[in-house]
């Protein structure tokens, strides 16, 4: 009976697949008082049917048919030569069926669906199966003709089939192929909670069992005869279609969320309804304290210390928050703390900065020296230096603050500027890469994000092999990737060892879109080499940067591909994560060499599957492009603070 069995099954593939609440009661318990209420509705139930259902329920002793097992071995023999090469050829399609989907962008771990699919089909040839489903046609029809003997198959016959519904046979039999697509289709939007689309295929349905074109023997409008019960299928697609229109209406009116999109309060337990008021609570002071200057809409460099010292903000500070992602590694620990690190180790002894107008570097970079100090250097600790004032001169926002006339945050272009010419990003880096300040660093980073209630950091990082240290006559020695990462997966260890909260940290590989095809083809030839050999702690790889600031994905496609084909074939341990639309600017505003746009790049990182966008600004004027990124749960990593300083 379709018009009791699709409603209900409606409501379990929504509620356990596509995350539907209905209110505080059980989706089974829906789905069960759903069917049975349409049963006693459509005369299904009969009460003597329920009185002998009744009598089934009592004990059953189990039994061990173990000698039954192996009684019939000898007559499959002549059969495993075809069993074999079947079970192979399952397998394959298996695999194939995996890899499909991920070129689709679906991705199936291959062991646990080859498990399932091996799973099931010997669930399906069991005796207990197998031998139900034969016997239970073949006796219901034996059956019919011993009660009703000399007779051709007619509907007499069919009446007279016990132990099975015959109807039902013919009634799925009719266009199997096309019921088939419907179904899937329905089920796939039901899932993906995209009712409009399921409404249609529902009708869709409904139109083609009325004029018998499925779930009939033959063509014609309502085809009716004692076999046939198209109509009922008519009539449930049309249910199925009310139910699906109800949920967009609620949808619509209700803004009702998907669980996997957000956390209603019916889904809060005491203890986090609490939180949550003192949340809303926190939210709405800071929203009438601030109506009339409103911290974020500043420039950020001039208002952090405000937003910071907020209580919503070290209440959120204070918050629970798992992992932290698209960290730049050596930009995410606070200056001053670091400098603090050093200025408490044996390393400030060795500490210059590039003060001096005839210095060779950048003005205010800093360096270790135990010998030959270059022209230009002076030594910190033997100077006025204070830890304050070298922070000014080393942060893009002690120099954005100490600028005559400011650059607002809306100047994108001129705070690039400003940053690159300065080599704000470049300050510490020779620090961090002396071997002890580099663990010395992390460990405080760790410490940091321990303190905000982050227990894994993704790390991304342009490459290894960059560490050295002084030895006894005051040069550098390097350190070569492979030992960096040694000793950073002993690091890590000691760590999590002593800090059984954190979980872990792991890293992505980036390199700069401005450098040129051969740039790039190299480092990542290099990255996928050393990935191999530590796949648990390089998880990725990115390009970084606006990209009117160099080039395009497609300007590097011929490396980046390769890239791409390690990513399909690592068994999800490594993936593409894109910078991809980091610009809000009309494409008309936008310059570009590479044969598509910079506005178009993110185009491109969804070509190539990447698994999160950096970013994202430029799809708020792409909203179908963003449709498609929704659809397919591929995350957009917001990134406020920074797109508000450049």
């Amino acid at each position: 009976m379709p018009i009791v069995g699709y409603l209900p099954f409606a409501i379990i593939i929504t509620g356990y697949f596509g995350k539907v609440k209905y209110g505080p009661i059980p989706v089974g318990i829906v789905a069960m008082l759903a069917g049975t209420a349409l049963a006693w509705a459509t005369s299904a139930n009969m009460g003597e049917n329920v009185r002998d259902a009744a009598k089934l329920v009592r004990w059953y002793p189990p039994v061990f048919p173990v000698g039954n097992m192996f009684r019939n071995m000898a007559k499959i023999s002549p059969y495993i030569s075809t069993t074999i090469s079947t079970a192979i050829s399952i397998a394959v399609g298996t695999i194939q069926c995996v890899e499909s989907a991920r070129r689709a962008g679906d991705f199936y771990p291959t062991r646990e669906s080859m498990f399932a699919d091996g799973f099931a089909f010997l669930l399906g040839i069991l005796p207990v199966v197998a031998e139900w489903g034969q016997g239970t046609i073949v006796s219901g029809i034996s059956s019919a003709y011993q009660s009703i003997a000399n007779q051709s198959f007619t509907d007499e016959i069919k009446e007279g089939i016990a132990g099975f519904h015959y109807n039902g046979l013919v009634s799925f039999a009719g266009g199997s192929l096309l019921q088939c697509i419907f179904l899937t289709v329905i089920m796939m939007h039901m899932i993906d909670r995209k009712w409009l689309p399921a409404v249609f295929w529902s009708v869709l349905a409904a139109v083609f069992a009325f004029f018998g074109l499925i779930n009939s023997s033959a063509v014609g409008v309502l085809y009716r005869e004692n076999e046939d019960t198209g109509w009922k299928f008519t009539t449930a697609f049309g249910m199925l279609a009310v139910l699906f229109l109800l949920f967009e209406f609620l949808q619509r009116r209700t803004g009702w969320k998907s669980q996997k999109l957000s956390q209603t309060k019916n889904n809060l337990n005491d203890k986090e309804k609490v939180v949550n008021v003192y949340l809303e609570s926190l939210k709405l002071n800071e929203f009438n304290n601030t109506t009339k200057y409103f911290y974020p809409s500043r420039p950020i460099e001039t208002e952090v210390i405000n937003i910071t010292s907020r209580p919503f903000y070290q209440f959120l500070k204070a918050l629970p928050k798992g992992g932290n992602l698209h960290v730049h590694e050596f930009q995410i620990l606070d200056r001053k703390l670091l400098l603090e690190l050093i200025q408490n180790s044996p390393e400030y002894d060795l500490l210059h900065i590039c003060d001096q107008d005839n210095c060779v570097t950048n003005k205010y970079h800093l360096n270790y020296y135990k010998s030959n100090i270059p022209r230009g250097w002076t030594k910190v600790k033997e100077s006025n230096w204070t830890l304050p004032d070298i922070v000014k001169k080393t942060t893009l926002t002690g120099i954005l603050n100490d600028l005559e006339e400011p650059i607002y945050a809306t100047d994108t272009s001129s705070r690039w500027s400003i940053a690159n010419n300065k080599g704000v990003f470049d300050f510490y880096d020779e620090l961090v890469r002396h071997n002890v300040t580099r663990f010395n660093y992390m460990k405080a980073v760790l410490n940091s994000s321990l303190e905000e209630n982050v227990q894994l950091l993704e790390l991304r990082r342009s490459h290894f092999g960059s560490l050295y240290y002084f030895d006894s006559n005051g040069s550098r020695i390097s350190i070569n990737a492979t030992d960096e990462i040694d000793l950073l997966i002993d690091f890590k260890k000691d760590y999590v060892k002593n800090n059984p909260k954190f979980i872990d940290f792991i890293f992505l590989i980036y390199n700069r879109r401005r450098s040129s095809k051969e740039q790039i083809k190299n480092e990542v030839n290099k990255m996928i080499d050393i990935q191999r050999l530590y796949p648990d702690l390089i998880r990725g790889y990115d390009l970084v940067g606006e990209e009117d600031q160099g080039h395009t994905l497609l300007f590097h496609s011929d490396s980046l591909i390769t890239a791409f084909n390690r990513s399909q074939t690592s068994n999800g341990s490594f993936n593409l994560v894109f910078h991809a639309g980091e610009t809000n600017w009309p494409d008309d505003y936008l310059s570009s060499d590479d044969d598509v746009s910079t506005f178009e790049n993110i185009y491109d990182a969804l070509v190539l599957r990447t698994h999160r966008i950096g970013h994202g600004l430029s799809l708020a004027k792409r909203p179908d492009m963003y449709q498609y990124i929704r659809d397919r749960q591929i995350a957009i990593e917001i990134c406020p603070a920074s797109n508000q300083i450049l």
